[in-house]
């Protein structure tokens, strides 16, 4: 079982809230090969990133607007879990009621 970063999500990101994740994401130094979106113009705006392949583990997505309460995304410790972890911590500390946690 490969490891594994969990949240929950209660209530959408205010719009000022999710300019700050947005912005923050922006300014992330990027591993080498991570790939990663923000898309604001579309129906449901989210974040996207994904490793240096696609058969790297799952793809992490985090949305404006939840249309779930509970996700999780197995990076299994590749380079791009640190940008997933930095992003759901970011994430944790503007949002309201908002959970992470790892293993």
């Amino acid at each position: 079982m490969g490891y594994t970063n969990k949240w929950q999500q209660n209530v959408a990101f205010t719009d000022e809230q999710w300019a700050e994740l947005s912005d923050y994401v922006r300014k992330l130094r990027k591993p080498k090969g991570v790939r990663w979106e923000i898309d604001d113009d579309c129906p449901s705006p989210h974040i996207y990133v994904q490793g240096a392949k696609y058969e790297d583990h799952e793809g992490f997505y985090l949305y404006k607007t939840p249309d779930e309460r509970y996700y999780f995304c197995k990076t299994n410790r590749k380079p791009y879990d640190k940008t997933v972890w930095a992003i759901l911590q970011k994430a944790s500390s503007i949002g309201s009621n908002f959970w992470i946690a790892h293993d």
